[in-house]
């Protein structure tokens, strides 16, 4: 890295210099090398940040201070005209105004207001008088009547008269430091406003619910967070009225994870107030996390959650991990090696556009700047790969023949240009290899606020060598976030993607949308939470069907499944299968990890093993958990690795031979439709590959190991 960044730079620039000026005398390749290093050094300084901390805490004391003046004395010497010199004193009155004054329970003085004063005496309720004996000091003709005596009330220590303070701390955080300095903006005014979020939290509980549930748990939750002082972590609750569960992630996304000290439990409340989901997240700190959840779902109502509270601070007490602030590693941590390397490149910017001035005419004039195209719908219309349309329906639509006109769709969607209504095919295949450099690439549709609601026709044609590195990220796939929109038809390969919440091959999160004859080969899908193969959150009547995953692995922590990760809410995933490992902590199926007044049907889980990363529960080798949903149909394969779980769905149990016979899929279980277009969307793959494959497919995946013959 050290090379990379401080040699390779300078000797590149050195290079070029040379080419184009001509030889170098040592004293002008001297000045390029140390100007690279002095551009390098005011990078790194200007990259340097702060954070602030604010700390809940409540008052113990209070003070108030009269108004007084005091009488000070000065001293004069003076020299007398024979030379001796003498000393004058005389006597001035100074004003002193009154003060009011809190104390925190973390030591904090707080200068207060009067009316914040009379809160705090009202409250505590034993107010004293301390005579401070500065009678003396008051003159007859003074115009105050007061004599700067003092007033103080103490906390009495119980509940009903805590009064909350917020103390702020203030710290070079050099986390931040090391980011790119590329990396995602902070959510506009108008997004905060649509998504209809708060702040952030400056009380325990935010709720658009009003009861005394609501009520008692901000009572509970504001005790905890003032009096726990073996953690000195602050809890949140968020809970919101029969909300998505994608809401959830946006507030962590807006909230940047929480502040350093924080753990937010977001929650959705049916309309009988049963706690419906439950989205935790903390600042590097997943035990927790997963623990809290596993323990909220368990209370199913938030009157319980007051009840056992006791079992929550437990929790938090137990997996929480916070040190003092001078213990964390960011208070001493170098930049990273990444906010370097975006300095190196500023350098070579910089030093390249002075060689690129001053090089002769002819090399100026030689160069040729590309971007991207401006156009508007019409990306690639007049496309040489194939004629396209003017994308106002499915037989004349948009065609998309490279990775460059494939990103030009992000830009727009995620500009806000939701392409609903347009229609857009490929016009062959594309490989997304330019962008692979971290973060990687950008979905078409980053969120519920800017999704893709057009048309997707693959054409048979595939995606490969997609590449997402980034585990804040909710909705990671080719897809960020799909609402009423269409993809199918489409192959993609050899992808590896890395996201939070919402993350899957083909979409991250789909909406009241469809995914249809699709399928995800040869990858690595892994996030935090809602992972699958194919989708990774379904949601709102969804349907994912006539797909499938083979090849490569599907990784996460909660509701982890091989073709879906969360099914909610009405969707549907129906006629499809995964051959590939599965791996998680809570809620792992080889189809679908977790299942919420959805459907899943007439799909097979062909998967060589259901692996557990770390102690969790409810595994199932077609669907990992199940609330009110509708099950049916189902096959899973026989001889499939999976732990043991009290909970889980396993389906139909087939054997290798059955799971390699096309009398499975077309008459005798699934009862797929075999033919040559989309209605029929399946074939037999062949000799090499003997499972089923999409019509429009020409060439097929690597058989799974473990279902090929002996």
């Amino acid at each position: 890295m050290f090379a990379l960044i401080y040699v390779l730079p300078p000797a590149l620039l050195v290079g070029f210099a040379y080419h184009y000026w001509g030889k170098l005398l040592p004293v002008e390749s001297g000045a390029l090398l140390a100007l690279s290093y002095l551009i390098i050094f005011i990078c790194k300084r200007a990259l340097k940040k702060y954070d602030k901390e604010y700390l809940g805490t409540f008052a113990v004391k209070a003070e108030y201070y009269e108004e007084w003046v005091e009488l000070v004395r000065y001293e004069e010497t003076h020299t007398d005209s024979k030379g001796e010199t003498y000393t004058e004193y005389r006597w001035e009155e100074e004003y002193h105004s009154p003060e009011y004054i809190a104390y925190t329970q973390t030591g904090d003085r707080l200068d207060i207001s009067e009316e914040e004063y009379n809160y705090l005496k009202n409250r505590f309720g034993n107010e004293k008088f301390v005579d401070l004996a500065r009678d003396a000091e008051e003159t007859e003709d003074s115009k105050v009547d007061t004599d700067g005596n003092m007033y103080e009330s103490y906390w009495p220590e119980t509940i009903n008269t805590l009064v909350y303070k917020y103390v702020m701390r203030r710290y070079e955080n050099k986390t931040l430091q090391g980011m790119n300095l590329f990396s995602y903006d902070d959510l506009t005014i108008e997004e905060i406003k649509r998504h209809n979020l708060c702040e952030y939290q400056q009380k325990s509980v935010y709720s658009d619910l009003e009861n005394s549930d609501i009520e008692n748990l901000d009572a509970r939750t504001e005790f905890f967070n003032c009096f726990n002082r073996k953690k000195q972590v602050k809890l949140n609750f968020i809970v919101l009225n029969s909300a998505p569960l994608s809401k959830a992630s946006v507030y962590k996304q807006y909230w940047k994870d929480g502040k350093r000290n924080t753990l937010n439990l977001v929650l959705s409340l049916d309309s009988s107030g049963k706690i419906e989901w439950c989205f935790p997240f903390a600042w590097q700190n997943e035990a927790v996390c997963v623990e809290a959840k596993s323990w909220i779902m368990k209370q199913q109502t938030v009157s319980s959650v007051v009840k056992n509270f006791a079992e929550l601070e437990e929790i938090i007490d137990t997996h929480h991990i916070f040190p003092d602030f001078s213990e964390y590693d960011f208070l001493k941590t170098e930049h990273s090696g990444r906010s370097i390397a975006v300095s190196a490149i500023l350098v070579f910017i910089l030093m390249w556009g002075g060689i690129s001035a001053t090089a002769p005419p002819h090399v100026q004039n030689g160069w040729k700047y590309a971007r991207r195209s401006e156009a508007g719908n019409n990306v690639v219309h007049g496309s040489v790969c194939m004629s396209g349309g003017d994308g106002t329906s499915n037989a004349a639509p948009f065609v998309i023949c490279t990775a460059e006109e494939l990103a030009n769709l992000s830009d727009q969607v995620n500009a806000g240009d939701d392409k609903q209504g347009v229609y857009y095919q490929l016009g062959r295949n594309i490989a997304l290899s330019a962008y692979r450099e971290t973060p990687g690439w950008i979905p078409i549709g980053s969120n519920a606020g800017n999704p893709f609601s057009g048309n997707f026709d693959g054409n048979g044609k595939i995606i490969s060598n997609l590449v997402i590195d980034d585990f804040d990220l909710a909705n990671a796939g080719l897809f960020g976030y799909i609402s009423g929109g269409t993809v199918k038809n489409l192959r993609v390969d050899k992808a590896t993607i890395v996201g939070n919440y919402g993350v899957g091959g083909v979409a991250g999160s789909i909406e009241g949308g469809s995914i249809a004859n699709c399928c995800v080969t040869g990858s690595t899908i892994e996030g935090y939470e809602s992972v699958g193969g194919v989708a990774g959150y379904v949601d709102n009547g969804s349907i994912v069907t006539n797909c499938y995953v083979t090849g490569g692995t599907v990784k996460g922590s909660d509701s982890i499944g091989g073709v879906a990760g969360y099914v909610d809410s009405g969707g549907i995933v129906t006629n499809c299968y995964a051959t590939g490992e599965v791996a998680g902590i809570n809620n792992i199926g080889g189809v679908v990890g977790f299942v919420y007044n959805s459907t899943v049907a007439n799909s097979a889980a062909l998967n060589n093993e259901i692996k557990r990363i770390s102690e969790g529960k409810n595994f199932g080798r077609v669907v990992g958990y199940d609330n009110g949903g509708a099950i049916t149909g189902n096959v899973a394969f026989k001889e499939m690795g999976i732990p043991e779980s009290e909970r889980g769905i396993h389906g139909a149990l087939i054997t290798k031979a059955d799971a390699v016979d096309r009398d499975a899929y077309d008459t005798s279980l699934l009862h797929w439709n075999f033919g040559n277009d989309d209605a029929n969307s399946w074939k037999w793959g062949g000799a090499a590959y003997t499972l089923p494959v999409l019509f429009w497919q020409t060439d097929t995946p690597v058989m799974p190991a473990h279902l090929q013959a002996p």
